[in-house]
């Protein structure tokens, strides 16, 4: 499979995945980019502008600017892994 082959879609959590977000955001149709982000460090990982453990700042400023979706994980999920309580 190549990139040309790809959907208008994708999905991504981190700051080097900017430039796949706007990949798939451009073209033609029914497009859709979205932005997990890591806010939940008591049941995995938090990272933001200036976490030591990965950045999310480019990414976080430009899906607000172009109206991605972005999920918080620890105000949008009730649970992170399966083997939480329902």
């Amino acid at each position: 499979m190549s990139l040309a082959d790809a959907d208008s879609s994708s999905a991504r959590h981190q700051q080097r995945d900017l430039q796949m977000l706007e990949w798939a955001r451009q073209g033609p149709g029914v497009r859709f980019a979205l932005i997990v982000h890591h806010t939940d460090a008591g049941r995995e990982w938090a990272y933001d502008r200036k976490s030591s453990i990965g950045k999310l700042d480019k990414a976080l400023d430009t899906a607000q600017a172009e109206g991605w979706t972005i999920v918080d994980m620890k105000n949008d999920w009730k649970r992170v892994f399966s083997f939480e309580g329902k």
